[in-house]
């Protein structure tokens, strides 16, 4: 059996998964987490999470979208406090 190829929002969501798995791993647990894609009715939503790792590396993961138009948009901030 075929299986569909995934359309973008699910692409986009797999990177934003294998990126949150991989901060985690990095980095420990994130301190902050806001996932809104599963609960909002709105049709924009923002997903963040935001991680305070060991030797004051901290790291935003936000992952922007739109059920209308389908848009997606990932941003990876990572940085030295």
């Amino acid at each position: 059996m075929i299986e569909p190829a995934p359309n973008n929002s699910q692409k986009f969501q797999t990177k934003f998964n294998q990126l949150k798995d991989s901060l985690t791993k990095r980095l420990g647990n994130p301190t902050y987490k806001n996932i809104e894609h599963n609960i909002t009715r709105e049709d924009a939503f923002r997903d963040d999470l935001k991680w305070n790792g060991t030797n004051c590396v901290k790291a935003y993961l936000l992952m922007f979208g739109n059920r209308v138009n389908n848009y997606r948009e990932i941003r990876l901030i990572i940085y030295n406090d």
